[in-house]
């Protein structure tokens, strides 16, 4: 039951950790503050593929040593189908966040565009009035570039070894991971200013 425990919370201290990561880099980059990023889709991480990795991650860690032990016993064959559709919905997901998403978010912006500086002037002015302000809820952060989800692979792994360190109590590692993130969280601040200077 403590493990259990231990996994929910490690679960949600990923969601956590990943959309802090997006929330500081926003603060930084943009030098305003703005919360909704804890609840919205897009950005640098996915979370949602950070959370799906570092999930597998760790069923792979419980479930690896049942695997290779026995490979008969029919608990070995239960637990390797449970890892195998674990890879293949981070996989889903991973997929879905830069493919299919990315293009909705694309073509949400071609849309947006269309609305807002192709406004159609054989329309009535309320009709164009109405359709202007519909364009600015359109929602254009809801996919991933394949950087962004690679950002999430990364976290998610080093999430992941977060939880077998503190599974294992060996917490220097668990510093360790601390600081790694600490680190990777600079690099990509440098990147992410340096592609918005040249934008």
């Amino acid at each position: 039951m403590k493990e259990l425990f231990l996994v929910i919370i490690f679960s949600i201290l990923t969601w956590f950790i990943s959309q802090t990561f997006k929330f500081l880099l926003k603060l930084l980059i943009n030098k305003k503050v703005d919360f909704k990023i804890f609840v919205s889709d897009g950005g640098f991480p996915s979370t949602h593929t950070t959370f799906a990795v570092s999930g597998t991650f760790v069923l792979f860690y419980k479930l690896l040593p049942i695997i290779t032990q026995n490979i008969k016993n029919e608990f070995s064959v239960v637990s390797f189908c449970i890892l195998f559709f674990s890879i293949l919905w981070t996989t889903t997901i991973i997929r879905d966040a830069f493919g299919i998403r990315y293009n909705v978010q694309k073509l949400s912006i071609i849309f947006q565009d269309i609305l807002i500086n192709k406004n159609n002037t054989l329309l009535p002015q309320n009709i164009s009035n109405h359709w202007l302000e519909k364009s600015k809820q359109i929602n254009l952060n809801t996919g991933h570039t394949p950087f962004e989800v690679l950002g999430g692979i990364i976290l998610g792994i080093i999430s992941g070894f977060m939880y077998v360190s503190i599974i294992s109590n060996k917490f220097y590692i668990t510093y360790i991971l601390t600081f790694t993130i600490i680190i990777y969280f600079y690099i990509i601040y440098i990147i992410k200013l340096k592609q918005k200077s040249t934008t």
